[in-house]
């Protein structure tokens, strides 16, 4: 019997230690996580990452600071149970903590859009498991809408960000659709260029062998477009009039 205890209690001892390091790991990684937030904050403001970016590291942040109180708790318990009549309570305590982190996960199974939207693309049923970061469908969001049209750099000089434009939707060309020039592109990429950076748009030359003139993405924001001429993806046709009021 003394020797059974001798077992258990050196078990128990190791698993004590093991949790005191997953206490350091676990802290690590919150300081890493907090560290990442940090750095992105600041650069939200200036473009160079995005809003999703930066949601993603304050949620990282969150799962750490809930990952460093289980591993906390844990370490607890593991060493109150060293030992001791008080075993059968320190696993209580760490069953409340792990069916804490499952109650927090069963409430982000619930997700909420921030804008009115269309869905699309839904291709699950009900029943089926989804895992974690899996996409299951494209929320379009219908809140406003935007046309992308590429002038030629000869015609820049006449276009600016607050342009009055009209666009003409190929669903029905018949309906004019107002908007206002909302940001010109300050940068192309095309075949012949390398080493360029992944988020510079790609305008394809028409001709090859003559040097033509390159053209640069204008973005419109329409006004109060007709709902049924809108799709995500649809093709339209676009004039700026600088010299028009909006």
């Amino acid at each position: 019997m003394l020797d059974t205890q001798g077992r258990t209690v050196a078990t128990e001892t190791s698993n004590a230690a093991i949790a005191t390091d997953q206490v350091t790991q676990a802290l690590s990684s919150l300081q890493l996580a907090r560290n990442t937030l940090s750095r992105l904050q600041p650069l939200l403001g200036k473009g160079y990452v995005s809003a999703q970016q930066v949601d993603d590291a304050r949620t990282a942040v969150k799962k750490a600071e809930t990952a460093h109180i289980q591993a906390v708790e844990q370490a607890n318990a593991s060493k109150t149970a060293i030992g001791t009549t008080e075993s059968a309570a320190a696993t209580v305590e760490a069953r409340r903590s792990e069916l804490a982190l499952a109650e927090r996960d069963l409430r982000n199974t619930v997700v909420r859009a921030s804008h009115d939207g269309r869905v699309t693309g839904l291709n699950v049923r009900s029943g089926e498991y989804v895992a974690l970061g899996q996409s299951i469908f494209t929320l379009v969001v219908t809140e406003e809408w935007f046309v992308s049209a590429n002038f030629r750099e000869t015609e820049l000089n006449n276009i600016a960000v607050g342009s009055c434009a009209i666009a003409y939707s190929l669903i029905d060309r018949r309906v004019a659709i107002r908007g206002k020039v909302d940001g010109i592109g300050f940068g192309v990429t095309d075949q012949e260029r390398v080493n360029v950076p992944r988020d510079v748009p790609y305008v394809a030359k028409s001709v090859n062998w003559v040097r033509v003139e390159q053209r640069f993405p204008v973005r419109i924001r329409l006004e109060h477009p007709a709902e049924n001429l809108m799709r995500l993806g649809a093709s339209a046709v676009v004039q700026i009039r600088p010299g028009d009021k909006c």
